[in-house]
């Protein structure tokens, strides 16, 4: 998705924006052409000149702006032979335009307006509407681009929300499972001891846990275990104590009484 925007923001729209300039740009030397021409003054036509320098700068250096995202795109392969054909077309007809500009230029500034006008709306006129036809062309092109290039990014946030919800609610179920694993892997065994400890204190010495682990809840079982086997010895063992005792008592009664 980030590819696709970065397409379009850095490339696509900027080449549409450096043809549109280009054919704006010459739309309006076209003019000041024009205003030359018709221009009577020498100073006037001095300002419409420096207009048209500044105009022609302006259309080059958005030449070697689309130039060099031209080559960047060509690298990517993100430049179509459609929009190549359409540049060429273009690249030619704007250099036969220059040459005409010059020579329309010549002509207003020899005071040949006749020619000059006649060259304007002849020649030089057919060929700046193929440049300005080339130039719609290519920005069509690049607005396309740029609307196709949106269209995926939208699919892939539209893909990358799927697989996030799918992500979301997998670890959603894995964590209950692991809950519920836990639960049992811990809860259960505790259970267990606690019903055997309240079995010990009510005098049950024969119960008995079997450890299914050797983790703490394993080793607090076995321990559990040896306890309730160490408390059943030590009571077999006062029992016993205790039937010698009652033994010893008896017999001492008999020997009183056979005194």
């Amino acid at each position: 998705m980030k590819n696709d925007l970065d397409e379009v923001t850095s490339n696509w729209l900027q080449r549409m924006t450096a043809l549109s300039d280009i054919n704006l740009y010459s739309t309006n030397l076209r003019l000041y052409q024009l205003q030359h021409v018709f221009a009577f003054q020498d100073s006037t036509k001095k300002q419409q000149a420096d207009y048209m320098v500044v105009l022609i700068d302006k259309i080059n250096a958005n030449l070697d702006v689309y130039e060099k995202l031209k080559e960047y795109s060509e690298q990517k392969n993100l430049y179509s032979e459609e929009e190549g054909q359409h540049y060429r077309a273009f690249a030619q007809y704007w250099e036969t335009y220059q040459d005409l500009f010059f020579e329309i230029f010549q002509h207003s500034r020899s005071g040949q307006n006749r020619e000059a006008i006649a060259l304007l709306n002849g020649k030089a006129l057919d060929v700046f509407t193929l440049c300005s036809a080339e130039l719609s062309r290519l920005v069509n092109l690049n607005e396309q681009g740029s609307l196709d290039a949106a269209k995926r990014a939208e699919l892939s946030q539209r893909a990358s929300h799927k697989v996030s919800t799918t992500l979301l609610i997998i670890t959603v179920g894995l964590s209950v499972v692991i809950a519920l694993a836990l639960v049992r892997y811990i809860t259960v065994p505790v259970q267990r001891l606690a019903q055997a400890a309240g079995s010990v204190a009510q005098g049950d010495l024969d119960v008995r846990l079997e450890a299914d682990s050797e983790d703490e809840i394993g080793q607090l079982t076995s321990s559990f275990d040896r306890m309730t086997v160490a408390l059943q010895k030590a009571r077999a063992q006062t029992e016993s104590q205790q039937r010698a005792l009652e033994s010893t008592n008896e017999d001492l009664a008999k020997s009183n009484d056979d005194l």
